[in-house]
């Protein structure tokens, strides 16, 4: 009985090892999609911020 409750114990904790592995992966996102980040043209960053739900683990960049 005891092997079975030691068994069990380890497939729980590595059940949750799993979840917060996988949570903690972030997103990566490209600043203005496929404009990138620009001076020229009409690329609202305003606006491109707005349509996106930044979570901690997030990758911001060209």
């Amino acid at each position: 009985m005891g092997l079975v409750l030691n068994v069990i114990s380890l497939v729980v904790v590595l059940v949750g090892v799993v979840l917060q592995a996988w949570q903690c992966h972030g997103a990566v996102y490209k600043v203005g999609d496929s404009a990138g980040w620009t001076t020229i043209g009409n690329v609202d960053y305003k606006l491109w911020s707005a349509t996106k739900t930044f979570k901690v683990g997030d990758v911001i960049g060209e």
